[in-house]
């Protein structure tokens, strides 16, 4: 869920068609009401589409969320997250979070950095319904974050690329499963 009252949402449609660069998120054509990161979204969806690989063109985008979801009707489908890394921020009160509400595995080959900019603050990382695989590195970007991954029993957050924390904790609830 958004905790960020007002953050402007992108979500994807990877509508555009364009040789060589249809999966870019740097295209407005491939985000509902051609509204993506270039645009301003910083929370950002990935669901109700055919096109389920993306690629990330922009040079370390700041988002606040990124959330998977089920497309309704059993029509669910893994997403393929690739490019070059993102910045996660709080934006000022919020909780920066990667979540799967989808009941299938999604997957995430960039990098992903939590940064929060409150004295102590958080980012999450949750699987409600499937799996999340990181192939890219997940790190802590600076002192005051923690890492908190939970989500319901029987899910796992694979860290295929690494886990950074620095001097920094993670918290495991909600019986999830760390491969």
């Amino acid at each position: 869920a958004d905790n960020n009252v007002g953050a402007s949402v992108g979500s994807w449609s990877g509508l555009d068609s364009t040789p060589g660069s249809s999966q870019n998120w740097s295209k407005a054509d491939n985000w509902y009401s051609n509204n993506g990161p270039n645009q301003g979204a910083r929370d950002l969806e990935f669901g109700n589409t055919a096109q389920t690989t993306s690629y990330n063109d922009i040079s370390n985008p700041s988002l606040y969320d990124i959330n998977f979801y089920d497309r309704g009707s059993g029509n669910n489908a893994t997403f393929t997250l690739n490019g070059n890394a993102v910045t996660l921020y709080d934006y000022g009160g919020g909780q920066p979070n990667i979540t799967n509400n989808s009941y299938v595995n999604q997957i995430i080959n960039l990098g992903v950095t939590f940064n929060t900019q409150a004295s102590v603050g958080s980012g999450y990382i949750t699987t409600y319904n499937g799996n999340l695989t990181f192939n890219g590195s997940v790190s802590l970007g600076n002192s005051n974050t923690n890492l908190f991954l939970g989500g319901n029993s029987g899910n796992t957050i694979y860290l295929y690329g690494g886990l950074s924390l620095g001097s920094n904790t993670v918290t495991v609830s909600g019986n999830e499963e760390i491969g």
